[in-house]
Formats: C-alpha cells, sequence, structure tokens
C-alpha cells in the first residue's frame, strides 16, 4: 500500500511537468520512510517463537501451534491431544444369550442375573460403557450372566414318604406327592400330625396333656414365665406385670390406685407366678395413676407415732389438726392420707399414760 502511495505522489509530479528541488527531497524523505517501516515489518517477523506441541481443534496434534494456525486450525491446549480408550466387549453387543465382559480403560463389567428372570447387560454405545435390565422371557431364565432355555423340572415322586404314625411331641415333615406337608398348631393346645398310611397322606388333629401347650408344631410341656417392669414393688414407678403358661397370657395388670392414698402392686413371685400387694403410700404422699407422689399433705411428727406429738395439714385449707389425749390413756393420732386428713384413736401401751399430746411412759395415781 505504501508503494501505490508512493507511485501516485510520483506519477502527479511527472504529469504536472516540472518538480521543484523541495518537492524533489519530499520524494526521497517517503522513500526512507517507506524503507524504514519495511525493515521494522521484517524484524518483527523474524521475533516470532513456536509452542508445541499442541491439540488441535480437529483432534490432531501439531508439533507447533504455527503449524496449527497455518493449517487454519484452533489450538485447544497445550501439549498432545489425548486419545481416548476404546470401549471393548466379548459379546459383540446386546447379546442375552452370551455372558459377556465390557472394558474401557481400567474399569471392567461382566453380565449377571438380577434374579432367575432378569439379566443386567453390558454394551458398548458411542464408545461409552452402557446397562439395562432384560427381561429373559417366558420359557427362559437366567444362569450364570445369560439367558437360557428353562428346564424342565422333574416331576415330583407319588407316593408318601414320611412317619407312619402320628406323633405330637414332635414336629415332622411328609412328602405326598411332591409336595411337603408338615406338623402344625391350630390352636394354643392343638396339633395337626401328619403321617403316611398305605402310601398316602393322613393327618389328625390332637390336643396336648393337661399342663401342656402345642409350640411348633408339637406338644411342649407349659411353664410359668413372669415379667415385671420394676422388679418388685416399687410403688413409685407404675410398672406392668406379665404372667404367661406357653404361648398364653394368664395374668397382665398395670399397677394401680386402690384409692387416694393405697396403690395396689403387682410383682412376680420366685416361682414366676404373678400377684399383688396393697401398700399405702405414706405420710406426704398420695396415689395417682398408678403410682405414689407427693400429696398437699404434711405432718411434723412423719406419720403415725404415738409417742410425738404432731400437727398436721393440708395446703391451701386453713385448719390445722393437733394430736390430742381424749382420755387419759387414749390418743388421737392425726395423719395424712392421700391428699386427706385423717385420724386413729388407739389406747396407750401398757406402763404409758397419755400426756402433752402423746404415750408417755407413766401411771395414774
Amino acid at each position: 500500500m505504501r508503494g501505490v502511495l508512493l507511485l501516485l505522489v510520483v506519477s502527479g509530479l511527472l504529469i504536472s511537468g516540472c518538480i521543484s528541488e523541495e518537492t524533489e527531497n519530499n520524494v526521497t524523505n517517503i522513500t526512507n520512510i517507506t524503507n524504514i517501516t519495511d525493515n521494522q515489518t521484517e524484524d518483527n517477523e523474524s521475533e516470532v517463537e513456536c509452542g508445541g506441541p499442541v491439540c488441535g481443534g480437529d483432534g490432531n496434534t501439531y508439533e507447533t501451534d504455527c503449524e496449527a494456525i497455518d493449517a487454519g486450525v484452533a489450538v485447544l491446549h497445550y501439549g498432545p491431544c489425548e486419545v481416548e480408550q476404546p470401549c471393548v466387549e466379548t459379546d459383540n453387543g446386546i447379546e442375552l444369550e452370551v455372558r459377556g465382559t465390557v472394558s474401557k480403560g481400567n474399569e471392567s463389567n461382566t453380565d449377571y442375573c438380577v434374579d432367575s428372570r432378569q439379566l443386567v447387560e453390558y454394551a458398548c454405545l458411542d464408545n461409552d460403557m452402557e446397562m439395562a435390565t432384560f427381561s429373559c422371557g417366558e420359557d427362559r431364565e437366567c444362569v450364570d450372566g445369560a439367558c437360557v432355555e428353562a428346564e424342565e423340572p422333574e416331576p415330583p415322586p407319588a407316593g408318601c414318604a414320611g412317619p407312619t404314625e402320628a406323633g405330637i411331641y414332635s414336629r415332622n415333615s411328609v412328602i405326598y406327592n411332591g409336595s411337603t406337608y408338615q406338623d402344625v398348631c391350630i390352636e394354643a393346645d392343638v396339633v395337626k400330625d401328619y403321617y403316611c398310611r398305605d402310601n398316602k397322606l393322613e393327618s389328625v388333629n390332637t390336643q396336648c396333656p393337661v399342663k401342656y401347650g402345642c409350640t411348633e408344631g408339637k406338644c411342649v410341656e407349659l411353664t410359668y414365665e413372669c415379667t415385671d417392669g420394676d422388679n418388685g414393688t416399687y410403688i413409685f414407678d407404675r410398672e406392668r406385670v406379665v404372667g404367661t403358661r406357653g404361648h398364653v397370657a394368664i395374668f397382665d395388670h398395670w399397677d394401680e390406685c386402690v384409692d387416694g392414698g393405697m396403690v395396689k402392686e403387682y410383682f412376680c413371685r420366685e416361682n414366676n407366678t404373678a400377684a399383688f400387694q396393697e401398700i399405702e403410700c405414706g405420710s406426704g404422699y398420695k396415689c395417682v395413676n398408678g403410682r405414689c407422689v407427693e400429696s398437699e399433705c404434711s405432718e411434723t411428727d412423719g406419720g403415725l407415732d404415738y409417742f410425738k406429738g404432731g400437727i398436721t395439714k393440708v395446703e391451701g385449707r386453713d385448719r390445722e389438726y393437733e394430736d390430742k389425749c381424749f382420755t387419759d390413756y387414749e390418743i388421737r393420732e392425726y395423719y395424712c392420707y392421700g391428699d386427706d386428713v385423717e385420724y386413729k384413736e388407739t389406747k396407750c401401751p401398757k406402763g404409758y399414760i397419755c400426756l402433752d399430746y402423746r404415750c408417755v411412759e407413766g401411771s395414774i395415781s
């Protein structure tokens, strides 16, 4: 382009028919500038360095990036293109009748059976490892990673095989025409017993003797079992006691309140039978929902104590109840029962008299 411009300038001057000295100098200067610019371009081109190898957008590896650019191919990255590992299979694709293995790189998978009717088949698809589940279809079954023709089952043996008489104390099985029949409990104390007679299947329902029950198809001696949630008579927890004989529950009770101040506590005896005991909650306690909890009543002498005077009261009530003598030998003792105040009148022991709200040693002369 610079040469074209120079030619136009010079041509214009020649056409004008005369070139002045000043014009001639200008032409010389333009020529010099052109030469300098051309020299600089040549120097820049000589300074360009090519790097490689590179991976081109066409998937090929070029020795340098310059080579790729000259070929009109974009550079994806420096370094050679990675070669994808091929997907290889041994059973030529989806072939359900053949157990095959598919491999790619370090990964390898082999066809396998999910169950007797379903097969997981591996195959290569677009050089990728894929898998799918197939049904083998009717009259076919999955065996060792392949669908094959199902074998005809052997006909069951005819006739009866097993014990020839009933036996309620052991559980037996009888095979009749290929089917199996096993002794079974039809009630808690009745067993259905199978046996063979004249090469035919027979059965009989038999009730177990007294103190026996039916367990797992046979009569067994029953034993008592007892479970107690609080392992005894712990009145501050509500627990359940269950007594069984064999599979039959003959006792099943939760601790319960007799009234506001007494709990019925169920427990297990040493012989694994169940029983109960009625127990007072005691001073300052009441029975709620089968257990003893703190009550609204309080007393200063700790309960029925005839040898110590005390005052009993209920929270929220104005009245107080004080133990007192109502004869020289008899005392009225107030105490808490649940949330209520109750009393007992009793005679002091021999050699004692009632004095100052309590029984003390002494006599009346």
